[in-house]
């Protein structure tokens, strides 16, 4: 039977809505996917405009198509958008609330299981009769639901879905009465826009009628833009947003993040393990040491932190369980958009070992080459102007030169070249002392500074680098080893560059003295 024109007329007019609803969920999701949010949520707001705009974009076909006959095979297409629709919503929601429960979150995973059998079941033809049937016998009208028979399974669907949705809802009440909340209103519109998509939806579902049929598109809008917008608006999580600007999520500390309040709106995992401390808690910048129950504090300096420097804090916290150190350093947070404007602050607490860990792990990065684990020519100009300001008399250089490097590496590849060098490097450490430096001086050269040593001592040094390095001869079928040369200064202040000659000059004749032999 042929629709009514008034029919046909409200059906193309409710298609053309759905349509440009699904292009204003469409565009957020296009914004959030180009913008880097590290705002959880986003990560879900992104998903949850995504579905509702393929949701609303395969309504908008239907209610636009002219042929009755394809009815049926686009709506089962939206009813496999729509079981998702309110798992991103809930994940949205609970990414809202608690930012950090990642692992929580990787359990709600499990959410997942049942709209993928509902999938499961639209697509393989055989079980679409426990979901839906869609008779054709009855007058086919997209804008009532005469035009399919629910069965059981679709009934499950839809109330998972609802649970689901209300479970999300849920949660952002529970933000609103939460301690600290700084964004009441802005959850409270959230809630406003999803219960109200949420009453409308069921009651087309229950009661079968379209008198409120173009409500959807709108609510639609509405509710993606109210999301969006309190999320992007959202002074809490912009405070987040801007503290993990700040510092990466490499850093492995207890970090805490207080808003202007001085409420904790922010704690990873590491803090929640060390502390007792919760969301919502405030925490006096006065007085930090009266601020943290599961501490003792072991020195405090100052009522209040003039120096927002990182590493500036003055205050030291013992562990009551532990008994381990902790370093308690205080960072404020400045605003993205303005950076005069302090959003909160950041507090990190790092444990002596780790703070010294930390260090070391720059230094190596710094200072280290990574081929040999000697000191660079970095840190030998460091050295080198220490030295060079301070009496280390008589202060002695040992220069050496691994031999046919470039020969090695030509013959057997570069991999035998980097084992050679290591060889010759655990020669050259084996002979020296712990007091004295090696640094990686070129390619094939390598430095040592020997701070207080007389030149005999330096002489006796470069024998045993020459003498160890002999038993690397058998290993190629041509010289190899090292050849050594030193200088020592006697008087103060003496002349790095000059030295440094003079050991260059005795490690060649060296060289020539080894291949004439």
């Amino acid at each position: 039977m042929n629709l009514t024109l008034d029919v046909l007329y409200k059906s193309n007019l409710l298609g053309v809505f759905k349509l440009f609803s699904a292009t204003v969920a469409f565009f957020i999701f296009a914004f959030c996917s180009k913008r880097q949010f590290h705002i959880p949520a986003f990560k879900y707001l992104k998903l949850f405009a995504l579905t509702m705009g393929l949701w609303d974009m395969l309504e908008g076909i239907f209610y636009l198509t002219p042929n009755a006959s394809h009815l049926p095979f686009i709506a089962l297409l939206f009813y496999l958008v729509i079981p998702f629709t309110s798992l991103t919503f809930f994940y949205y929601c609970f990414t809202y609330v608690f930012p950090n429960k990642r692992k929580l979150l990787r359990k709600l995973y499990l959410l997942t299981i049942l709209p993928c059998i509902t999938v499961i079941m639209i697509v393989i033809p055989p079980l679409q009769r426990f979901f839906i049937i869609f008779p054709g016998d009855v007058i086919l009208n997209p804008l009532r639901d005469t035009t399919r028979l629910y069965q059981p399974w679709f009934y499950v669907h839809t109330y998972y879905s609802y649970a689901i949705v209300i479970a999300g809802s849920m949660l952002l009440l529970y933000r609103i009465i939460r301690p600290g909340n700084t964004n009441p209103i802005q959850c409270l519109l959230i809630n406003i826009a999803s219960l109200t998509f949420i009453g409308a939806n069921a009651y087309n579902v229950f009661f079968d009628t379209d008198k409120i049929l173009f409500l959807f598109p709108f609510l639609t809008i509405f509710c993606i833009n109210i999301y969006f917008w309190t999320l992007y608006f959202d002074e809490t999580e912009r405070t987040i947003y801007s503290s993990q600007g700040n510092f990466v999520d490499t850093l492995k500390f207890p970090i805490i993040v207080l808003n202007k309040k001085n409420y904790i709106i922010f704690m990873n995992p590491q803090a929640e393990e060390v502390t007792t401390l919760k969301l919502g808690d405030v925490i006096s910048p006065t007085h930090y040491h009266d601020s943290f129950p599961d501490f003792i504090p072991h020195s405090f300096e100052g009522s209040h932190f003039e120096n927002h420097d990182f590493f500036s804090t003055n205050l030291i916290l013992i562990h009551k369980k532990t008994g381990y150190f902790y370093y308690l350093h205080d960072h404020p947070i400045y605003s993205p958009d303005n950076k005069k404007t302090e959003m909160g602050k950041m507090l990190i607490l790092i444990t002596i070992s780790a703070f010294n860990a930390f260090f070391k792990e720059l230094e190596q990065k710094a200072f280290i080459d990574t081929q040999s684990n000697c000191y660079n020519r970095r840190y030998l100009e460091l050295k080198q102007n220490e030295f060079q300001a301070q009496e280390f008399l008589p202060f002695s250089l040992i220069i050496c030169d691994l031999d046919n490097l470039k020969l090695v590496n030509d013959t057997f590849g570069h991999g035998e070249g980097d084992t050679y060098i290591d060889q010759c490097v655990q020669q050259i450490y084996s002979s020296v002392r712990k007091t004295d430096f090696v640094f990686r001086f070129g390619g094939d050269e390598f430095l040592i500074m020997l701070p207080n040593t007389p030149q005999e001592i330096a002489e006796k040094i470069c024998e045993n680098i020459s003498s160890k390095a002999e038993n690397l001869k058998n290993n190629y079928p041509f010289h190899v080893g090292i050849s050594v040369g030193s200088s020592t200064a006697t008087t103060f202040p003496f002349n790095m560059n000059e030295l440094v000659a003079d050991a260059d000059r005795s490690m060649y004749e060296n060289k020539k003295e080894r291949k004439s032999r």
